[in-house]
């Protein structure tokens, strides 16, 4: 047996799940941003160890 809400409750759950993925959608997009960043530096930051590590094996 499957139990169901009346379609009122549907409706008003519905538009309550929309209106918190709407109002929750800036932070999210900022958390990404951010997240995005740091792989980034990270990126470089390996990049720029590697090169260095290069370096000194040529240099010595």
């Amino acid at each position: 047996m499957t139990l169901s809400l009346p379609a009122p409750r549907r409706l008003a759950l519905s538009a309550s799940r929309l209106l918190e993925r709407w109002a929750l959608e800036p932070v999210v997009t900022e958390q990404v941003r951010r997240e995005a960043a740091a792989f980034e530096r990270a990126v470089a930051a390996r990049d720029r160890a590697s090169m260095d590590a290069l370096a000194r094996t040529l240099l010595s």
